[in-house]
């Protein structure tokens, strides 16, 4: 019986930390838009603010006058004060003895420095302030306020444009993640510092100039200017899609290899199961031949001495007796017992008569060839079934027999009395029956113990009438 073959199949493995990467991967783009981060690497920057604009983070300022001859407002002119009923002044309270002022702490002039930059508006100069301060962050081991800095510093670099002052401020992010341990995000400002080296060196396309404000018409107002500068600069490109579409990817990616995993871990865990229901199937086969082995040999085998049993002999008789009547060969049947078995017995023992039993078999099986039967009848008597060319080889087999039990207990005084007598009867184009055959051998075994025993004697063709010192026996019993 085939066995299933075991797979070597890992433990389940929990996807979650796979899941976990995957979505913070597919979410930085859009963390880094939403927090207003620096584009990503190969995007362009954002174009600088047409001439005249107010720069970002300054107020509104005031309208300019009027340019000569147009036409004035009209003012209303100021009314007169009404005087105010004099009021009593409300009673003053007690006075309240200062506090102490509070005792100043050391101020960090680095952080001074940054206040100082956000106080100017300058956006490089917060930029250089906050390295600066990433800088000395770092060096005191202190890399999460570093990274908050330069995360600063980064928003700054991207909306005054400078590629140069960007690629400073990813080169100070790589080193404050690579302090960390995070070799992720350092890879990321890697490629965000290789980006605006490429940006420096010309790969992509520079942002086109404006015209400067001199090259318009001087009767233009700065309405006018203002509308022509926004006219001719880019519109702004609407929000990407490809983040969305690269979370949907991965979500979809990561519901696949979910599902295909536990799909894997279900149908490992079946075939394990029905490997071991093989091994329990094949485990009870085995057993079950076992046993079948065991009365097959009980069933056709003699305990004591290994010949076959009286019903296993007549069974292959009948198959021998119907294979010589088809090819027209002849066919002998000898019946057999030891003389003075009972002597044995009664001088040595039953055990040596089981020996002697066992001494009949063995010389008989060395004279007899392998297609040949041999059963035992009962007790000492013994049968051969034997299939040869010639009728005449017969007597001479059964002879063989005689003579080697004789030699073989000769010198032996346990086993000395013993001998065969032998009755044979032949079949040869005749009555191929098995009763027959038997009834004829064992009239012939009778006619050689009343000759003296030790001795074959072939039966005659018919068999004789059964008498009071023949009866008539069977093979079946």
């Amino acid at each position: 019986m085939e066995s299933v073959a075991d797979m070597s199949r890992l433990p389940p493995h929990r996807p979650r930390a796979w899941l976990a990467t995957l979505l913070l991967v597919a979410l930085l783009p859009m963390v880094a838009m939403a927090q207003g981060g620096p584009p990503p690497p190969g995007a362009r920057p954002p174009p600088p603010p047409p001439p005249g604009a107010p720069p970002p983070g300054e107020g509104s300022r005031p309208p300019p006058p009027p340019p000569p001859g147009s036409p004035q407002e009209f003012v209303p002119p100021p009314q007169p004060e009404m005087q105010a009923e004099p009021v009593a002044p409300p009673p003053q309270p007690a006075p309240v003895e200062a506090a102490p002022a509070p005792v100043q702490a050391p101020t960090d002039p680095l952080v001074d420095a940054v206040e100082g930059a956000r106080a100017s508006g300058d956006a490089t100069a917060q930029v250089q302030a906050l390295l600066a301060l990433a800088d000395a962050r770092l060096a005191q081991s202190r890399g999460a306020e570093a990274t908050a800095a330069i995360d600063e510093a980064a928003r700054l670099a991207a909306q005054t444009g400078d590629d140069r002052l960007g690629r400073e401020v990813a080169l100070a992010g790589v080193s404050a993640y690579e302090q960390l341990g995070d070799a992720e995000l350092a890879q990321s400002w890697r490629n965000r510092a290789d980006a605006y080296r490429q940006r420096i060196e010309g790969s992509l396309a520079p942002v086109p100039e404006l015209p400067a404000a001199s090259a318009l018409p001087a009767t233009q107002d700065a309405a006018a200017t203002v509308s022509a500068a926004a006219a001719a600069a880019p519109a702004e490109s609407p929000t990407p899609l490809w983040p969305w579409i690269l979370v949907a990817v991965m979500l979809v990616l990561a519901w696949a290899w979910r599902r295909s995993h536990r799909r894997a871990a279900e149908l490992g865990d079946e075939t394990e199961r029905l490997a071991r229901h093989q091994r329990h199937l094949r485990h009870a086969h085995q057993e079950l031949q076992k046993q079948a082995d065991h009365l097959k040999k009980t069933a056709t085998q003699d305990a004591l001495t290994g010949a076959l049993t009286r019903t296993a002999f007549a069974h292959g008789l009948e198959q021998m007796l119907q294979h010589a009547q088809r090819f027209g060969q002849p066919v002998a049947l000898f019946v057999f017992d030891l003389d003075h078995f009972k002597q044995v017995n009664d001088t040595h023992g039953h055990l040596a008569g089981d020996e002697a039993l066992k001494l009949v078999v063995g010389v008989s099986r060395e004279k007899l060839d392998s297609a040949d039967l041999l059963g035992r009848f009962g007790g000492d008597e013994f049968l051969v079934a034997a299939i040869r060319d010639r009728a005449e080889d017969f007597p001479e087999l059964a002879e063989s027999l005689r003579a080697a039990l004789r030699t073989r207990v000769a010198g032996d005084p346990q086993f000395a009395p013993l001998s065969l007598s032998l009755g044979i009867a032949v079949v040869d184009g005749g009555d191929y029956t098995a009763d027959a055959l038997f009834a004829r051998a064992d009239t012939a075994l009778y006619a050689a113990k009343r000759g003296g025993r030790d001795r074959c004697v072939l039966a005659d063709a018919r068999p004789a009438e059964p008498t009071a010192e023949t009866p008539l026996r069977t093979l079946a019993g």
